[in-house]
Protein backbone atom coordinates (compact mmCIF):
# COMPACT_ATOMS: atom_id res chain seq x y z
CA UNK A 1 0.00 0.00 0.00
CA UNK A 2 1.19 3.58 -0.57
CA UNK A 3 1.88 5.78 2.43
CA UNK A 4 -1.26 7.86 1.92
CA UNK A 5 -3.52 4.81 1.63
CA UNK A 6 -1.94 3.17 4.68
CA UNK A 7 -2.48 6.42 6.59
CA UNK A 8 -6.18 6.41 5.64
CA UNK A 9 -6.55 2.79 6.74
CA UNK A 10 -4.71 3.45 9.99
CA UNK A 11 -6.91 6.46 10.76
CA UNK A 12 -10.05 4.41 10.17
CA UNK A 13 -8.79 1.53 12.31
CA UNK A 14 -7.84 3.89 15.15
CA UNK A 15 -11.25 5.54 15.05
CA UNK A 16 -13.05 2.21 14.98
CA UNK A 17 -10.96 0.77 17.81
CA UNK A 18 -11.50 3.66 20.22
CA UNK A 19 -13.99 2.27 22.73
CA UNK A 20 -14.77 2.37 26.44
CA UNK A 21 -14.42 -1.43 26.29
CA UNK A 22 -10.66 -0.97 26.34
CA UNK A 23 -10.88 0.31 29.89
CA UNK A 24 -12.67 -2.69 31.38
CA UNK A 25 -11.11 -5.94 32.55
CA UNK A 26 -11.13 -8.83 30.12
CA UNK A 27 -8.92 -11.63 28.89
CA UNK A 28 -5.63 -11.98 27.06
CA UNK A 29 -5.49 -13.94 23.80
CA UNK A 30 -2.62 -14.86 21.46
CA UNK A 31 -1.97 -12.30 18.72
CA UNK A 32 -0.92 -13.85 15.41
CA UNK A 33 0.81 -11.81 12.74
CA UNK A 34 -0.55 -12.27 9.21
CA UNK A 35 1.56 -11.99 6.05
CA UNK A 36 0.16 -9.58 3.46
CA UNK A 37 0.37 -9.51 -0.32
CA UNK A 38 -1.20 -7.44 -3.05
CA UNK A 39 -0.61 -4.33 -5.11
CA UNK A 40 2.91 -3.56 -3.92
CA UNK A 41 4.02 -7.13 -3.30
CA UNK A 42 4.44 -9.32 -0.23
CA UNK A 43 4.89 -7.90 3.26
CA UNK A 44 6.16 -9.83 6.26
CA UNK A 45 3.81 -10.68 9.10
CA UNK A 46 3.99 -8.48 12.21
CA UNK A 47 5.50 -10.13 15.27
CA UNK A 48 3.16 -12.38 17.19
CA UNK A 49 2.41 -11.68 20.83
CA UNK A 50 -0.68 -11.24 23.00
CA UNK A 51 -3.63 -8.87 23.03
CA UNK A 52 -5.96 -7.91 25.87
CA UNK A 53 -9.64 -7.83 24.94
CA UNK A 54 -12.94 -7.10 26.67
CA UNK A 55 -13.96 -10.77 26.71
CA UNK A 56 -14.61 -13.13 29.57
CA UNK A 57 -12.04 -15.90 30.00
CA UNK A 58 -14.40 -18.63 28.80
CA UNK A 59 -15.21 -16.86 25.54
CA UNK A 60 -11.56 -15.99 24.95
CA UNK A 61 -10.22 -19.50 25.57
CA UNK A 62 -10.79 -20.69 22.01
CA UNK A 63 -9.83 -17.47 20.22
CA UNK A 64 -6.77 -15.66 18.87
CA UNK A 65 -6.36 -12.20 17.36
CA UNK A 66 -5.12 -12.17 13.76
CA UNK A 67 -3.70 -8.96 12.31
CA UNK A 68 -1.44 -7.45 9.69
CA UNK A 69 0.00 -3.93 9.72
CA UNK A 70 -3.41 -2.34 9.20
CA UNK A 71 -6.34 -4.30 10.63
CA UNK A 72 -7.12 -7.28 12.84
CA UNK A 73 -9.91 -9.68 13.78
CA UNK A 74 -10.60 -12.49 16.24
CA UNK A 75 -10.73 -16.07 15.01
CA UNK A 76 -10.41 -19.64 16.30
CA UNK A 77 -6.99 -20.52 17.67
CA UNK A 78 -4.64 -22.53 15.46
CA UNK A 79 -6.23 -21.23 12.26
CA UNK A 80 -4.27 -19.40 9.56
CA UNK A 81 -4.49 -15.90 8.11
CA UNK A 82 -3.58 -13.82 5.09
CA UNK A 83 -3.91 -10.13 4.36
CA UNK A 84 -4.50 -8.67 0.90
CA UNK A 85 -3.88 -4.96 0.41
CA UNK A 86 -4.22 -2.50 -2.44
CA UNK A 87 -5.48 0.93 -3.36
CA UNK A 88 -9.02 -0.16 -2.46
CA UNK A 89 -8.15 -1.02 1.15
CA UNK A 90 -7.19 -4.07 3.19
CA UNK A 91 -8.74 -7.49 3.83
CA UNK A 92 -7.80 -10.25 6.27
CA UNK A 93 -8.88 -13.86 5.70
CA UNK A 94 -8.82 -16.36 8.58
CA UNK A 95 -9.37 -20.01 7.62
CA UNK A 96 -8.68 -23.54 8.92
CA UNK A 97 -6.25 -24.14 6.04
CA UNK A 98 -3.30 -21.87 5.26
CA UNK A 99 -4.41 -19.43 2.51
CA UNK A 100 -2.23 -19.25 -0.59
CA UNK A 101 -1.59 -15.65 -1.63
CA UNK A 102 -0.96 -16.52 -5.27
CA UNK A 103 -4.27 -18.37 -5.54
CA UNK A 104 -6.12 -15.59 -3.70
CA UNK A 105 -4.78 -12.93 -6.08
CA UNK A 106 -5.18 -14.87 -9.34
CA UNK A 107 -8.33 -14.71 -11.47
CA UNK A 108 -10.80 -16.29 -11.12
CA UNK A 109 -10.76 -15.32 -7.48
CA UNK A 110 -10.44 -18.23 -5.07
CA UNK A 111 -13.52 -18.54 -2.85
CA UNK A 112 -14.05 -19.88 0.67
CA UNK A 113 -16.56 -22.71 0.43
CA UNK A 114 -16.36 -23.83 4.05
CA UNK A 115 -15.81 -22.14 7.39
CA UNK A 116 -13.96 -18.85 7.41
CA UNK A 117 -13.74 -15.22 8.42
CA UNK A 118 -13.26 -12.16 6.26
CA UNK A 119 -12.69 -8.62 7.52
CA UNK A 120 -12.45 -5.91 4.87
CA UNK A 121 -11.95 -2.16 4.98
CA UNK A 122 -12.98 -0.48 1.71
CA UNK A 123 -11.56 3.04 1.53
CA UNK A 124 -14.08 5.61 0.33
CA UNK A 125 -11.42 8.02 -0.92
CA UNK A 126 -9.73 5.51 -3.27
CA UNK A 127 -10.78 2.69 -5.61
CA UNK A 128 -12.44 1.15 -2.56
CA UNK A 129 -15.28 3.62 -3.09
CA UNK A 130 -17.04 1.16 -5.40
CA UNK A 131 -17.34 -1.57 -2.74
CA UNK A 132 -18.12 1.06 -0.11
CA UNK A 133 -20.88 2.60 -2.22
CA UNK A 134 -22.45 -0.80 -2.93
CA UNK A 135 -22.72 -1.49 0.80
CA UNK A 136 -24.01 2.03 1.47
CA UNK A 137 -26.75 1.52 -1.11
CA UNK A 138 -27.82 -1.67 0.66
CA UNK A 139 -27.74 -0.36 4.22
CA UNK A 140 -27.13 3.37 4.68
CA UNK A 141 -29.66 5.57 2.87
CA UNK A 142 -28.18 8.66 4.53
CA UNK A 143 -25.21 8.26 2.17
CA UNK A 144 -27.29 8.30 -1.01
CA UNK A 145 -25.42 11.37 -2.28
CA UNK A 146 -22.09 9.54 -2.12
CA UNK A 147 -23.54 6.51 -3.90
CA UNK A 148 -25.03 8.70 -6.63
CA UNK A 149 -21.65 10.38 -7.15
CA UNK A 150 -19.94 7.01 -7.57
CA UNK A 151 -22.63 5.83 -10.00
CA UNK A 152 -22.22 9.06 -11.98
CA UNK A 153 -18.58 8.16 -12.68
CA UNK A 154 -19.89 5.37 -14.96
CA UNK A 155 -16.90 3.17 -14.16
CA UNK A 156 -19.07 0.46 -12.60
CA UNK A 157 -22.53 -0.22 -14.13
CA UNK A 158 -25.39 1.42 -12.22
CA UNK A 159 -27.03 -2.01 -11.97
CA UNK A 160 -24.28 -3.02 -9.50
CA UNK A 161 -25.63 -0.56 -6.93
CA UNK A 162 -28.87 -1.92 -5.49
CA UNK A 163 -30.77 0.27 -3.05
CA UNK A 164 -32.27 -1.65 -0.15
CA UNK A 165 -31.35 -4.84 1.70
CA UNK A 166 -31.15 -8.33 0.27
CA UNK A 167 -34.63 -9.88 0.65
CA UNK A 168 -33.39 -12.89 2.62
CA UNK A 169 -30.98 -11.16 4.99
CA UNK A 170 -31.95 -10.70 8.62
CA UNK A 171 -30.81 -7.27 9.76
CA UNK A 172 -30.43 -5.62 13.15
CA UNK A 173 -29.50 -1.94 13.09
CA UNK A 174 -27.20 -1.29 16.03
CA UNK A 175 -26.81 2.40 15.24
CA UNK A 176 -27.02 4.78 12.29
CA UNK A 177 -23.58 3.57 11.20
CA UNK A 178 -23.62 -0.12 12.20
CA UNK A 179 -25.77 -3.01 10.97
CA UNK A 180 -25.62 -6.59 12.18
CA UNK A 181 -26.78 -9.24 9.70
CA UNK A 182 -27.30 -12.91 9.01
CA UNK A 183 -27.41 -14.33 5.50
CA UNK A 184 -29.37 -17.63 5.69
CA UNK A 185 -27.89 -20.90 4.47
CA UNK A 186 -27.89 -21.34 0.71
CA UNK A 187 -28.89 -17.74 -0.01
CA UNK A 188 -27.25 -14.72 -1.56
CA UNK A 189 -26.76 -11.73 0.73
CA UNK A 190 -24.29 -9.52 2.53
CA UNK A 191 -22.47 -12.63 3.72
CA UNK A 192 -21.79 -13.75 0.16
CA UNK A 193 -20.68 -10.26 -0.94
CA UNK A 194 -17.27 -11.61 0.14
CA UNK A 195 -15.11 -14.62 -0.71
CA UNK A 196 -17.49 -16.77 1.38
CA UNK A 197 -19.89 -18.59 -0.94
CA UNK A 198 -23.29 -19.97 0.06
CA UNK A 199 -23.44 -23.43 1.58
CA UNK A 200 -25.56 -25.24 4.19
CA UNK A 201 -24.60 -22.85 6.99
CA UNK A 202 -25.57 -19.20 7.51
CA UNK A 203 -23.08 -16.33 7.44
CA UNK A 204 -23.20 -13.63 10.10
CA UNK A 205 -21.41 -10.33 10.51
CA UNK A 206 -21.55 -6.57 10.70
CA UNK A 207 -21.14 -3.62 8.36
CA UNK A 208 -19.77 -0.39 9.83
CA UNK A 209 -19.84 3.00 8.09
CA UNK A 210 -16.83 5.23 8.82
CA UNK A 211 -16.85 9.02 8.91
CA UNK A 212 -14.61 9.25 5.82
CA UNK A 213 -16.98 7.21 3.60
CA UNK A 214 -14.97 4.05 4.26
CA UNK A 215 -16.84 0.85 5.12
CA UNK A 216 -15.79 -2.07 7.30
CA UNK A 217 -17.40 -5.45 6.54
CA UNK A 218 -17.04 -8.52 8.77
CA UNK A 219 -18.33 -11.92 7.63
CA UNK A 220 -18.10 -15.03 9.84
CA UNK A 221 -19.12 -18.65 9.23
CA UNK A 222 -18.23 -21.07 12.02
CA UNK A 223 -19.72 -24.30 13.37
CA UNK A 224 -19.15 -23.07 16.93
CA UNK A 225 -21.84 -20.41 17.33
CA UNK A 226 -20.48 -19.32 20.71
CA UNK A 227 -17.12 -18.43 19.15
CA UNK A 228 -18.87 -16.81 16.21
CA UNK A 229 -20.94 -14.66 18.56
CA UNK A 230 -17.85 -13.66 20.56
CA UNK A 231 -16.05 -12.56 17.38
CA UNK A 232 -18.99 -10.43 16.29
CA UNK A 233 -19.62 -8.97 19.77
CA UNK A 234 -15.96 -8.02 20.21
CA UNK A 235 -15.85 -6.37 16.79
CA UNK A 236 -18.98 -4.42 17.63
CA UNK A 237 -17.64 -3.44 21.03
CA UNK A 238 -14.43 -2.16 19.42
CA UNK A 239 -16.57 0.08 17.28
CA UNK A 240 -18.60 1.58 20.09
CA UNK A 241 -21.70 -0.61 20.16
CA UNK A 242 -23.31 -0.99 23.60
Amino acid sequence: MTGSIRKLCAVLLAALSASPAAAVSGATVPMVGCPTDGQIGPEAAPKSGTKHLALDAHAASGLAYYRNADIGVLGPRSWHCLGLAGSNGTTIYVTPERPDATAMLRAPLKVISGDGIQLSVSLGETSGRFEAAQLMARLFPQNRKFVDQVIAEKIVPASEFVFGPYPGDRLKRRSASMVEYETPAGMKGLGTDTRLVANRSPISGIVFLGEDDSVLHLSVRLPDKQLQSAIIRQTESDRGAP
